[in-house]
Order: C-alpha cells, then structure tokens, then sequence
C-alpha cells in the first residue's frame, strides 16, 4: 500500500477546502494570548466581542486559508479559563466557513 501524494481537507464551505500535497502553500492565522488597549498600549485579555470581530475579519481575508487551535485569541476576559478552549472552537463555528484544526490529547 502506498501513501496517496495528495489528499483534501474539508471545510463547511467547499471554496475553503484545502489539497494538501503537489505544489501548494496555504497560510494561517497563529493564536494570540492577549490584546493591547489601544489608549496605553497595556497587554490585557480579549473580549468575547473583540474574538468574535477578530474572526470575521480573519474568514474574510483571501490569502488566510485555516484556522489553528486558541485563533484569533486564548481565551477571553469574560469567561473562566477552564471553558477557553470550547468557547474558542464553538466561536470559530459560529463565525468561520474556514477550515479549522483542533484536537483532543488525553
């Protein structure tokens, strides 16, 4: 048996879907941990809205292919941090057509 040379990711919308192999380059957003306040440039945590915003605008740029793990932001400032990664994945859901990795390790 051999290993297929090329093979698809599926998204929710069929324009994202993705062929991993031949001569192709995809590019992704990389998680943030924290914002700044634009007033004092102070780090501080996200809010569930600043997400929500920052998600649209990522499903909306052409040249972004796929969303990884914590993207746009770990957490938020409204939540506990132990619901941070459901409300992540529950957000990009709710708010991306773009393919999405995530994962379980137990």
């Amino acid at each position: 048996r051999k290993t297929p040379s090329s093979f698809y990711f599926k998204s929710r919308n069929p324009a994202h879907d993705l062929i991993v192999g031949g001569n192709t380059t995809y590019f992704c957003a990389f998680p943030g941990m924290n914002t700044v306040e634009l007033d004092t440039w102070e780090p501080r945590r996200a809010t569930r809205q600043e997400n929500r915003e920052a998600l649209i605008v990522l499903d909306a740029l052409d040249n972004l292919h796929f969303l990884t793990p914590y993207t746009p932001y770990f957490g938020f400032d409204d939540i506990p941090p132990v619901l941070s990664i459901p409300e992540s994945a529950a957000a990009k859901i709710r708010y991306t057509t773009k393919l999405q990795f995530s994962g379980y390790q137990k």
